[in-house]
């Protein structure tokens, strides 16, 4: 087999080859593998003829409550108008499989919220408004909508059979209060004759209802009946002990200056750092709740 391969190295490139070789099984480095301190950036097959078989595979990896996948295959090779639709479904798949389920939502967290449009029919001038309850936080706003206190409003047109997406992002309080989202859709009556504002025709409402899970006061509630209810040692008895009392620091303080949110943000510090001392146990689901408990202080101190 004939190859010739570009490498970086040091952002300085080298074209190795052309240069021949016999192997019992064809398998030829890729466009952007790494090896060492170099990468390939480009390779020229034009000389290759592949007449072994080739075992492609995908790999599948679960670190703690993340998920990982490597295809040992270069997908863009891998396509072509008879393999397009199962590559298609190869990268739906693997987005979804490695996508978090349900995760619940805590005070002060930032949240997306998508608005799918789909035309079916022909083209069509519509308005899109977005009310949301005056004590939420509408932190950002995109696809050019336009946002006034606690609206936000897209005008747009959108084409036959085509969809748009629109997208703006919440900052929950810490209450476990059931918000309501408002959407109202408009579209444009082209055959009216009434002024501009009066062409506006409406289309239908949706709803979505949002809620937190728990209050900050809850979380740490939740993290102490954990700990209480966990089977120590008593060395690791003493350690949940001493997060507990750093825990019930934060809970009596009721903070609302940012020298106690500070406070509390070295308390979940001295927390979490007490907890990585323990030995005996999986710790992974309390130290994602501490980091919940962290930013819940952390966001409230920076809008003070």
């Amino acid at each position: 087999y004939t190859l010739k391969i570009t490498i970086n190295k040091d952002n300085t490139e080298t074209t190795l080859g052309p240069v021949s070789f016999s192997v019992d099984k064809c398998v030829t480095p890729l466009s952007g593998d790494v090896h060492g301190p170099s990468k390939i950036t480009a390779v020229d097959r034009s000389g290759i003829c592949c007449s072994g078989t080739q075992e492609p595979a995908i790999i599948l990896n679960n670190y703690g409550n993340g998920k990982s996948i490597a295809w040992t295959f270069d997908l863009v090779e891998s396509g072509s108008d008879t393999t397009f639709s199962k590559i298609k479904e190869l990268i739906i798949k693997s987005i979804n499989w490695t996508t978090p389920g349900e995760t619940p939502i805590y005070p002060m967290a930032t949240l997306p919220i998508n608005i799918d449009v789909l035309n079916k029919g022909k083209s069509v001038d519509l308005k899109i408004n977005e009310t949301v309850p005056a004590d939420l936080l509408i932190s950002d706003v995109l696809n050019a909508g336009i946002k006034t206190n606690n609206e936000i409003t897209w005008q747009f047109n959108l084409l036959e059979n085509t969809a748009k997406d629109l997208k703006y992002y919440l900052s929950m309080p810490d209450n476990t209060l059931q918000w309501t989202l408002l959407t109202e859709i408009n579209y444009l009556d082209y055959d009216s004759t009434s002024s501009s504002a009066d062409r506006w025709k409406f289309y239908n409402n949706y709803i979505l209802n949002t809620a937190n899970s728990r209050t900050m006061i809850e979380l740490i509630q939740e993290i102490i009946d954990e700990l209480n209810g966990m089977n120590l040692s008593p060395s690791d008895r003493e350690k949940a002990d001493t997060i507990i009392e750093k825990l019930e620091k934060i809970r009596l303080r009721n903070a609302d200056t940012k020298k106690e949110f500070e406070k509390n943000i070295e308390d979940t510090l001295k927390a979490v750092d007490k907890l990585t001392e323990m030995t005996g146990t999986d710790i992974t689901p309390l130290r994602l709740k501490l980091d919940v408990l962290m930013r819940i202080n952390e966001i409230r101190w920076s809008r003070i």
